[in-house]
């Protein structure tokens, strides 16, 4: 297989050909219009601009998009995927103009930025229809929720990384069980900071963390099966009625002999 590279701006909307296997876009480049298509296994990687009306970048099969520093993808739905096992990684900027920044409808893995890139930024919800997705955050993830269906991991943060943001709806794991590790901000902006609907367990910061916060209507609920919070920073719900932890069964460590 053989590569397209797009060096100018290609105003109505390009179709990736199955005879290529990776798509480049150089920093003069960008697509607009219909957005990026690509067939199934392609990789697309964007140093320009893609700014489709209804969707920045369609994978029709098993795929990936690379969006580097200074890349940025932009539609009503930023990155649509509906191959199983896609794979997202941003050190740009992916911003919805409607209501979802990426939605991959087999699952996958996204990736926010890394430990040398805090910079990333995904603007919308983050939506993940499948077993085993996984988001990893470095940068910030906004205006809108991180919600999988089907199980899943997410990670805001690392030890050492705590500027790392998700805010904007809360993080939110349904049809299987949930695992979430906070070293950053994780903020509901009203709804529940973290929900787990098949149970699992959430993890807050860390001995040598106690920065890390979720906060929301409610902090941290875990309902459908039991599931265990362990905190070493701030766990807090800031609705008249809020709760910082609410299970249906478990149990919750709140700090440690280092905190």
């Amino acid at each position: 297989m053989t590569a397209k590279i797009i060096t100018t701006y290609i105003a109505a909307g390009y179709t990736l050909s199955s005879s290529f296997s990776d798509l480049y876009i150089t920093a003069t480049g960008g697509v607009g219009g219909t957005g990026v298509t690509a067939h199934a296994a392609s990789y697309v990687h964007n140093y320009g601009k893609i700014n489709g009306a209804a969707v920045g970048v369609t994978l029709l099969g098993t795929g990936a998009v690379d969006n580097f520093a200074g890349g940025s993808i932009t539609g009503r739905v930023g990155i649509e995927s509906n191959g199983a096992g896609a794979l997202v990684f941003n050190y740009g900027a992916i911003k919805s103009t409607g209501y979802k920044a990426i939605s991959l409808n087999k699952g996958g893995e996204i990736d926010n930025g890394g430990p040398f890139d805090l910079t990333a930024s995904i603007s919308g919800g983050i939506y993940m229809y499948g077993p085993g997705s996984v988001v990893d955050n470095y940068g910030a993830i906004k205006n809108g929720p991180v919600y999988i269906s089907g199980g899943g991991t997410i990670t805001n943060g690392a030890l050492g990384f705590a500027s790392a943001t998700m805010t904007g709806g809360g993080v939110k794991v349904t049809a299987g069980a949930g695992t979430v590790h906070n070293y950053g901000l994780i903020d509901g902006n009203g709804r529940t900071g973290v929900a787990l609907g098949g149970g699992g367990v959430v993890v807050n910061g860390a001995p040598t963390d106690t920065t890390a916060r979720i906060e929301g209507g409610g902090g941290v609920a875990i309902f459908g099966a039991s599931g265990a919070v362990t905190n070493f920073g701030t766990i807090r719900g800031v609705a008249a009625s809020g709760y910082g932890v609410a299970l249906t069964g478990g149990a919750v460590t709140n700090g440690s002999v280092l905190d």
